[in-house]
């Protein structure tokens, strides 16, 4: 994964992952808690329930996930509009 979390003021971040990187996103997760716990942060169902356990960080949530989202783009297509 990707980009270092700027510090600065708060942002609103996203965090979607697909079944197949949600270890990815576990792993980027533990590498930036600390950075993460600063903003404010959404994520799909299943995403934001592992996440928000697993590291007590609050996570909110903006859209359906699974098959309730019908298509993955719907839900990244929500959230990005919850992000603007």
């Amino acid at each position: 994964m990707g980009a270092d979390i700027e510090q600065g003021p708060s942002k609103r971040i996203a965090l979607v992952a697909h079944d197949h990187k949600k270890d990815e996103i576990r792993e980027w997760v533990r590498a930036n808690r600390d950075r993460l716990a600063r903003h404010r942060l959404v994520a799909t169902g299943t995403t934001g329930e592992v996440l928000a356990r697993e590291f007590d960080l609050q996570i909110g949530r903006p859209c359906d996930s699974g098959s309730r989202a019908r298509d993955s783009g719907r839900g990244r297509r929500r959230a990005s509009l919850l992000l603007r």
